[in-house]
């Protein structure tokens, strides 16, 4: 099923999250609609507070070798720095949760999806917009803790 949207967003007390999804199979480059969402959305929300960093989580789907899926998805979330970039904030990454995460397929092994199996939901990089976080994770919202812990991602 081909999903029209390229964003999902949600708002909790200390974090707002947001997926950017239906990156383009085994690619990493940005599409318009991509940065249309970062630049309206993702971009003021870290400008608006100098106290906001970010966590970036590359993703893919089951289809291919998870060796490479590993490479493609540390590409996607480098590709949403490297735009971030652009706009001076590539400053708020925040290393205290490893800035960068290359999750894989794990995320979509995890919600049960069989190998081989392709969905433009998990072609994505997840943003975390943190504001004023100690790195605690039972002060996290719980969709965070998995993704923090993951102790095999490069």
């Amino acid at each position: 099923m081909k999903r029209k949207h390229y964003i999902h967003v949600k708002f909790y007390a200390m974090a707002t999250w947001m997926r950017l999804y239906n990156f383009r199979i085994n690619r990493w480059d940005l599409q318009i609609q991509h940065k249309l969402w970062l630049d309206e959305l993702a971009i003021p929300f870290l400008r608006e507070d100098s106290a906001r960093t970010m966590l970036l989580i590359g993703m893919t789907s089951r289809s291919g070798s998870e060796a490479h899926n590993v490479i493609l998805s540390k590409r996607r979330a480098s590709e949403v720095l490297n735009y971030f970039s652009r706009s001076n904030l590539e400053n708020r990454l925040d290393e205290r949760f490893g800035g960068i995460k290359a999750g894989g397929e794990r995320y979509a092994k995890n919600k049960g999806h069989k190998d081989g199996k392709e969905d433009d939901y998990f072609r994505a990089v997840d943003i975390w917009l943190l504001r004023n976080l100690i790195y605690d994770p039972t002060t996290l919202p719980i969709e965070i803790i998995p993704m923090i812990d993951m102790s095999n991602i490069a």
